[in-house]
């Protein structure tokens, strides 16, 4: 994944600043939301899975997409012991859209731990 990531963002950054783009440069927008926000974040470590989360943030998400970003990015950091920034990102996302039951869990936590 993080190769096929690699590839598809160094073609997405040329063509996005090319004046006449590719006709699938939109697919490869799909992709590379798809291995950012769902494939990226099950299968690699928390720093790689963050940059990727990082990365499409940078991209035109739709509000769900931003949604799931943030949450995924909570989920991570929550993991990783950082609870001001798993706040901040579960702040971000509720403003969005409803949060899940497993992230009214996580806040919870967080709140509990300080």
């Amino acid at each position: 994944y993080l190769k096929a990531a690699e590839a598809l963002h160094t073609f997405y950054s040329h063509e996005r600043l090319s004046k006449f783009p590719r006709h699938y440069l939109d697919e490869v927008v799909r992709l590379l939301k798809d291995l950012y926000l769902r494939k990226i974040p099950r299968s690699a470590g928390a720093e790689i899975a963050l940059e990727g989360l990082r990365e499409a943030g940078e991209m035109r998400l739709t509000r769900a997409e931003e949604g799931l970003r943030l949450r995924k990015m909570a989920e991570i950091y929550f993991r990783a012991g950082d609870m001001k920034e798993a706040r901040r990102a579960i702040d971000r996302a509720e403003k969005l859209l409803p949060l899940s039951k497993d992230m009214e869990r996580i806040r919870k936590r967080i709140d509990t731990a300080g």
